[in-house]
């Protein structure tokens, strides 16, 4: 396959990751929601806060590679690579 069908796989690859980072997120925070309403949860919500801000960070910080137009596969792709479901596997 060519470079390019190997950087569009990449880019598939780190939508995927953005995907998958995006509801690690959505869990802390959901998580940190509960704690906040149990006696106290306080220091183990503010705990949950500081990964839910680490983990938003990172996002940010993966979703530059989407831009990058010199990321690509580190293989060939295979099928499984350029499916942008969220629940493919790698």
């Amino acid at each position: 396959m060519s470079r390019d069908d190997r950087h569009q796989a990449a880019k598939v690859r780190v939508r995927r990751a953005l995907h998958n980072i995006q509801a690690a997120q959505n869990h802390l925070g959901r998580a940190a929601s509960d704690l906040g309403a149990v006696c106290y949860g306080g220091p183990k919500q503010r705990e949950v806060m500081r990964l839910y801000d680490r983990v938003h960070a990172l996002w940010y910080r993966v979703n530059t590679l989407e831009t990058n137009q010199r990321i690509e596969l580190d293989r060939e792709p295979e099928a499984r690579d350029l499916d942008e479901r969220p629940g493919v596997e790698s």
